[in-house]
C-alpha cells in the first residue's frame, strides 16, 4: 500500500513526464466546446427576440398604433416586462434576466435615435 507522500510524488511525476499535457487538452476542448454552446444559445436567443419584436411592430400596427409612438410604448412594455421578470425571480436568474431585457431595451432605445 502507497503512503500519502508517495502518491504525490507519483501525481506529480505523471505532470512532469507529459501527462498532464492530455488533460489540459481535455480542459480546452471543454471550454471551448462550452463557449460555442454559449454562441449557439445567444444566437437561438436573438432569433426570437428578432421574432417577437416583429410580432409585436405587426400588432401595433394592426391595432393601428401611429408610428411614433409605437417604439415609446414598445419601451414602456419592456421596462414594465423587466419590473415584473425581476419581481418574479431570484438569485442568479434574476441578474441574468434583468442584464438580458436590459441590452434589448437598449435595442429597441435604438430605434427611437434612428441608429
Amino acid at each position: 500500500m502507497q503512503s500519502h507522500t508517495d502518491l504525490k510524488v507519483g501525481v506529480i511525476g505523471d505532470v512532469a513526464d507529459g501527462g498532464g499535457e492530455a488533460s489540459l487538452y481535455g480542459l480546452r476542448q471543454f471550454f471551448d466546446d462550452l463557449l460555442a454552446a454559449l454562441r449557439d444559445l445567444l444566437d437561438l436567443l436573438n432569433g426570437a427576440y428578432a421574432g417577437i419584436e416583429v410580432w409585436i411592430w405587426q400588432q401595433l400596427d394592426a391595432a393601428g398604433v401611429p408610428q411614433q409612438i409605437q417604439p415609446v410604448l414598445l419601451v414602456a412594455l419592456w421596462v414594465l416586462f423587466i419590473i415584473v421578470i425581476i419581481r418574479l425571480t431570484e438569485g442568479v436568474l434574476r441578474l441574468f434576466l434583468a442584464v438580458f431585457l436590459t441590452f434589448l431595451l437598449l435595442h429597441i432605445l435604438r430605434h427611437l435615435v434612428g441608429l
